[in-house]
């Protein structure tokens, strides 16, 4: 819901304005599967002739507790270890939406070696400048920056606060009003200092 403002105030809206993105002959790549939505962009994958797939039913995902990933899609192509440098929990959605998208680019000609894959999620931070996505700031203490602003980005949040060992977890938190700021604030832990 995080886009209804512009977009409309139900998922199905968001979705048909979205899809709109789908074009003639161009393979369509969606993250995640969504009963809820799901049918306005397979919809309008075929109005469009064209192929759609969904990333998180086509890759298994394990992920050990040193951020490293092993990736399987259900044609048995198989990447592992991948080392990530972006280390938020939602990478376990992430990655293989980006595999799906460069399995979609070399079926289509384009030359992307497994190397250049390993290479790619390894460094994400340098190559893109992307901040704020798990961002250790510092060891000690021990601080992160997260930019998750919606009640889906929230939880990824909050499931890797319980993996985390701290004396007193302090949080600072900042969001713009248009987020559902009583939805996200539900969610976090109880245990906290907030600022």
């Amino acid at each position: 819901f995080d886009p209804m403002a512009l977009l409309g105030d139900t998922l199905e809206k968001i979705a048909h304005e979205k899809a709109g993105i789908i074009k003639p002959g161009v393979p369509a790549i969606i993250g995640t599967k969504d009963p809820t939505s799901d049918f306005v962009f397979i919809e309008k994958a075929k109005e469009c002739e064209t192929t759609l797939e969904f990333a998180s039913e086509n890759w298994q995902v394990t992920r050990d507790d040193k951020n490293t990933y092993r990736l399987e899609n259900k044609n048995g192509i198989t990447f592992a270890p991948v080392q990530a440098d972006l280390k938020g929990l939602y990478q376990r959605k992430n990655i293989p939406a980006v595999l799906e998208t460069i399995l979609s680019l070399r079926n289509n000609g384009l030359h992307i070696s497994d190397q250049n894959i390993y290479n790619g999620i390894a460094n994400t931070i340098r190559n893109t400048g992307l901040l704020g996505r798990w961002q250790e700031l510092s060891q000690t203490p021990y601080t992160v920056c997260d930019t998750g602003h919606n009640v889906g980005g929230i939880s990824y949040i909050v499931e890797q606060l319980k993996h985390q060992k701290y004396d007193r977890l302090h949080i600072v938190m900042g969001m713009v009003n248009d987020k559902d700021i009583s939805g996200v604030l539900s969610m976090m832990p109880k245990d906290a200092i907030y600022y």
